[in-house]
């Protein structure tokens, strides 16, 4: 069994990597770059990771018997799926409004662990950031 720091630090290692996708597409959007493709695969992995963030809570409500955790951990897959059938410059800023949702339902499930939640903070912000500015440059405002 890892040590509590041992798991915090593979946590934020592979949080903060998870954004790594999202960022070299953006890269590939603002330098208008195989750009049809890159804002596909922004789209799409926004709502893969929306879908993950969500699935977080599954198991602590399978553990817990939370009904208010077992709905959120499927929510936002939900969400994140209906996003995928509308055009890029409705569904990338509603995914940027999915995550901040649901970083706001995380920051209060996890008061105990304030490391969880500044990661949480950190990383949806940059992922809103990436989203948004995704938005401008798929709408020419940003070129």
């Amino acid at each position: 069994m890892q040590a509590v720091g041992d798991i915090k630090r593979h946590v934020l290692w592979l949080g903060y990597l998870g954004v790594t996708p999202l960022l070299l597409a953006s890269a590939f959007v603002i330098a208008d770059n195989h750009k049809l493709l890159a804002i596909d695969f922004v789209k799409a992995y926004a709502a893969v990771i929306l879908t993950f963030v969500g699935a977080i809570h599954w198991g602590r409500a399978m553990h817990s018997g939370d009904g208010t955790l077992l709905t959120m951990s499927v929510l936002p897959s939900l969400f994140a799926s209906g996003c995928l059938l509308l055009p890029p410059l409705m569904a990338i800023p509603l995914l940027a409004a999915g995550f901040i949702v649901v970083m706001i339902f995380d920051y209060r499930q996890y008061l105990a662990i304030s490391w969880f939640q500044k990661m949480r903070i950190q990383l949806t912000s940059m992922v809103v950031f990436l989203l948004l500015l995704n938005t401008l440059f798929i709408s020419g405002q940003g070129n």
